[in-house]
Parts: structure tokens; C-alpha cells; sequence
């Protein structure tokens, strides 16, 4: 899997989820790979960057089939895992206007908001 990134320090790069649970950060500004993220995911099916929790910052999102596991997207620090997996998702506006939300093929769409990352309007289409 591949996704764009840029960050404060990164303006064009990309993600690249590898077979080994582990995320590349490529910076394609200078053709280096800048950081590893190591996550405790052995079956990374999907990864993608947005405001995930409506915090107005960026983060790192990873799906595997049982979890989605949350980084901030400047530290790459580990921040919360969430108990809903699949194989494929996307941030969007599904069924509101004002809130990000993540839609898993599964058919679960739900928001997070702020820091607690707490699930609200967790719904099943």
C-alpha cells in the first residue's frame, strides 16, 4: 500500500506499508526514506493521512483486519488504536457535513473528536 504525505517537514512524500507491519516514510524531495514506523501489526491492509480525530492536525492511519492503529503525522508517535478492521478505508464527509469520518469496507462509518479519540456516531450501513 502507498499514500501520499507531507508534514512540517516532509512536502512531498509518500507512506509505503510493507508485509512486515512496518510504514516507510520516503521524502521524495531528497529520495530518501526518513522514518520507519514500526507498528505491532502483522496484516497492514490500508494506510492514509488526514485530520482523523477533528483536531485540525494530521495524522497516520493504518488498517489491518482488526484494528485501526493512529500515529501523529509530525512525531510519528503512537497515539490509539481503534477495535475496527478491514481492508480497505477513507476519510471523508459520509453522513455529516462538518466532521471528518473514516468509512471501512466493512460498512461501519464513524468520527473521532479531539485529543480522547473517543468513537461517536458509530454507525453501520
Amino acid at each position: 500500500m502507498i499514500s501520499p504525505f507531507s508534514n512540517k517537514s516532509i512536502s512531498a512524500g509518500s507512506l509505503v506499508a510493507g508485509g512486515d507491519g512496518n510504514i516507510e516514510v520516503i521524502d521524495h524531495t531528497t529520495g530518501s526514506k526518513v522514518r520507519l514506523i514500526q507498528t505491532s501489526l502483522s496484516d497492514i491492509e490500508d494506510v492514509t493521512v488526514g485530520d482523523i480525530d477533528n483536531d485540525g492536525k494530521a495524522e497516520i492511519a493504518v488498517l489491518s483486519k482488526n484494528v485501526i492503529a493512529i500515529y501523529d503525522a509530525n512525531t510519528y508517535a503512537f497515539e490509539q488504536s481503534l477495535n475496527y478492521g478491514g481492508q480497505a478505508f477513507a476519510l471523508g464527509h459520509f453522513t455529516t457535513k462538518t466532521k471528518t469520518q473514516i468509512a471501512i469496507n466493512t460498512g461501519y462509518v464513524f468520527e473521532l473528536n479531539g485529543e480522547a479519540l473517543s468513537t461517536a456516531g458509530t454507525t453501520r450501513l
